[in-house]
């Protein structure tokens, strides 16, 4: 299973935060309006709350931090792309969840890049989208969010929007409340 590969690089907390019950994906899948992939759930079972590198961050359903609370910053980071091109005429290239095969954000950095599903097809054949927080620059990246923090951490994402060398390796995981 890709998540065994991911603890192999770094390790889970022993007591992760904002676990949730398994039973509680069907209301957290019932308000996004659709199945989320089953990695990104064995992850947040697995991990939790918390930072990887000491920069990357991953939404998460169960926290009451709404910085970090998947349904809160779905509606956040979807209505700042809508104003970019409303108000700004900047316009992102992918459709935008809920449009078929639209981006539906799943993370975000200290730097504010935000890492989105492209949801189109089957969501555990999802990749991930990171668009840059201070400009118009998109990367595609093949896999969801165990395949890409895992990538991510072993330095094997070529990006020019999360340079390999702000991932502190020191501090692989920490779990925050």
């Amino acid at each position: 299973m890709i998540l065994e590969t991911l603890c192999d690089v770094i390790s889970p907390p022993d007591t992760p935060y904002d676990t949730g019950e398994t039973e509680a994906w069907h209301e957290i899948e019932g308000k996004i309006g659709r199945a989320l992939p089953s990695d990104y759930k064995a992850y947040i079972h697995r991990f939790g709350t918390g930072c990887i590198g000491k920069f990357v961050w991953v939404f998460n359903p169960f926290t009451g931090n709404a910085n970090l609370n998947l349904l809160h910053q779905i509606t956040v980071q979807l209505d700042v792309l809508h104003t970019l091109e409303e108000q700004f005429d900047v316009a992102c290239p992918y459709p935008l969840y809920p449009q078929p095969g639209g981006l539906l954000p799943w993370g975000i950095t200290d730097n504010g890049d935000v890492l989105f599903w492209q949801t189109t097809g089957n969501p555990d054949q999802w990749n991930t989208v990171i668009h840059e927080s201070r400009g118009p620059e998109y990367e595609e990246h093949p896999g969801g969010v165990v395949t890409f923090l895992t990538d991510l951490i072993l330095g094997n994402i070529e990006s020019t929007i999360i340079p390999f060398e702000l991932i502190d390796q020191q501090a692989p995981f920490v779990p925050a409340k």
